[in-house]
């Protein structure tokens, strides 16, 4: 199946998507969402204790959230190294996107330039990094790709 790429910025989708995959770290706290109000069933210290121990994924790791539509947190980031992100953790994080996408079946996908909203990856480095991520790959299911970027017309 042939890939279409469209490259649009936040505020205007090309088409609906099944699929969001957003730049994120280990902990998964740039995607956050701190309205959501948590009942707390347990003491304070035992739930700070809990996040104390826990263990973050590995840079480069995608994990998936939600249902139709999908989300799909690249953890391209690490704040316990500097700089926080990687080339290699993008390119792997791309690769696991699309092994995810294929997987599940979707179709239509929002990519954010992962590295260039929080990091200071450079959008032609990450068009090279995409690129590289689709070489060779065959899709059975996922036919779009809306490309989100900042400095895209809207």
């Amino acid at each position: 199946m042939t890939l279409n790429i469209t490259r649009a910025g936040i505020g205007s989708p090309p088409f609906r998507v099944q699929a969001f995959a957003l730049e994120d770290d280990t902990a998964l706290v740039l995607n956050a969402q701190p309205d959501v109000a948590c009942k707390m069933d347990e003491h304070p210290i035992r739930i700070m204790t809990a996040l104390y121990d826990d263990v973050p994924d590995s840079p480069g790791c995608v994990v998936v959230r939600g249902h139709r539509p999908f989300y799909l947190h690249a953890m391209v980031h690490d704040f316990d190294q500097e700089p926080s992100f990687k080339e290699a953790w993008v390119s792997a994080a791309l690769s696991c996107v699309f092994q995810i996408c294929e997987a599940r079946q979707v179709r239509a996908l929002a990519l954010e330039t992962l590295g260039c909203r929080h990091g200071r990856l450079r959008e032609s480095k990450f068009f090279e990094l995409l690129d590289a991520a689709l070489d060779d790959r065959q899709f059975d299911f996922l036919g779009s790709v809306w490309l989100v970027t900042p400095g895209a017309a809207t």
